[in-house]
């Protein structure tokens, strides 16, 4: 299983002269996130092959990436409450439309 996290770099304007100084920090704070991510599978992540990957990308982007060597791909949707439950995201719905592989949506 492979879990990957897109993150991009806040715009220019929020780092003025000093542009992209902080990516390694941003790459660690994703890494991070992913970890607490998996940490809710407890004892089961032991039994699991579970490769991570924080990739500066858009989440779109990464996860068709990381489709096209896929069987299927699994992305969470957010229910935002309300007539958006019945909705889907960009994200989703981008990946839906255009991986090489099965997509599965989960709530």
């Amino acid at each position: 299983m492979s879990r990957r996290h897109g993150y991009r770099l806040p715009a220019l304007a929020e780092y003025g002269p000093n542009a992209g100084v902080d990516e390694p920090h941003h790459r660690a704070t994703a890494e991070e996130l992913v970890e607490r991510a998996l940490d809710h599978l407890g004892s089961d992540r032991a039994t699991l092959k579970i490769e991570t990957r924080a990739v500066h990308d858009a989440a779109a982007d990464a996860l068709l990436d990381a489709a096209s060597s896929a069987a299927v791909l699994v992305v969470g949707a957010r229910g935002l409450g309300g007539l958006e439950r019945l909705r889907i995201g960009s994200v989703s719905q981008r990946v839906l439309r255009h991986a090489p592989c099965t997509v599965v949506i989960a709530r």
